[in-house]
C-alpha cells in the first residue's frame, strides 16, 4: 500500500510540474528591446523590418569576441565575424518571429539585409524578413509577435510599431495587443504583438 501511495504521490507531482508555467522555474539570460517596422511598395506588404537592442552585459559579450579592435565601431569584416558567430543560428528558432496570416502560421525561412552597430554604448540588429502580401480585394490580418519559447532570451516589443512607405494610410491599420492565436506553453503564455490589418 505505502508503495503504491508513493507512485500516486510521484505521478502528480509529475503532471503539476509539467503543467506549471515556464516561467514558474525558467529565467533569461539575454534582455532584447525591439521595434518592428512593416515595410510597403506599390504592391502591398513587402516585408519586416526588426531593430533589436541588446542588454549592456550580453551586448559587451558579443562585443568582447568580435569587435577585435574594442572601438565600438563595427567594420564590416566585424558585422560579418557577428552574423556567422551570433547572428545566423537564430535561424533555427525563426529568429523568434512568428507570423499568423488570416489564421495561417507563417514559416520564417529567411533574414536579410543583417546589420550591426552600437549606439549609445548598446548592441544593435537590423534586419529584414521578407513576407509579401499583396494588395487585393481581400482583407488581410496579420499577427506579429517576437519571443523565444525556452525564455532564454527575453524580448520586448515596442507598441509603438512603425509603417513604411505607404501612400494612402487609409489602406493599413497597426494596432498591439496580446495575441491569443501566438499563444505557446499549452496555451498558457499569450504573447504581446502587432496587428497589421490590410483593408482591400
Amino acid at each position: 500500500m505505502p508503495q503504491k501511495l508513493n507512485l500516486l504521490i510521484f505521478l502528480l507531482s509529475l503532471l503539476i510540474s509539467f503543467f506549471s508555467p515556464v516561467k514558474s522555474y525558467a529565467h533569461p539570460h539575454v534582455f532584447v528591446d525591439c521595434q518592428l517596422t512593416f515595410v510597403f511598395n506599390d504592391k502591398g506588404l513587402a516585408g519586416i523590418n526588426e531593430d533589436w537592442i541588446f542588454d549592456e552585459m550580453f551586448g559587451s559579450m558579443v562585443l568582447g569576441e568580435h569587435d577585435k579592435n574594442n572601438d565600438l565601431k563595427i567594420s564590416p569584416a566585424e558585422e560579418k565575424s557577428i552574423y556567422n558567430g551570433a547572428f545566423i543560428n537564430l535561424k533555427n528558432f525563426d529568429y523568434f518571429t512568428h507570423l499568423n496570416l488570416d489564421g495561417k502560421h507563417i514559416s520564417v525561412a529567411t533574414a536579410e539585409k543583417f546589420k550591426a552597430f552600437v549606439k549609445e554604448g548598446l548592441l544593435h540588429y537590423n534586419f529584414f524578413i521578407p513576407c509579401e502580401i499583396k494588395f487585393s480585394a481581400k482583407k488581410h490580418r496579420l499577427l506579429t509577435a517576437i519571443y523565444d519559447k525556452t525564455y532564454y532570451t527575453a524580448i520586448l516589443l515596442a507598441e509603438n510599431n512603425k509603417i513604411k512607405g505607404l501612400k494612402d494610410s487609409k489602406k493599413v491599420s497597426l494596432d498591439f495587443n496580446q495575441l491569443e492565436e501566438l499563444s505557446y506553453y499549452y496555451g498558457q503564455v499569450v504573447p504581446d504583438g502587432a496587428i497589421l490589418t490590410i483593408n482591400p
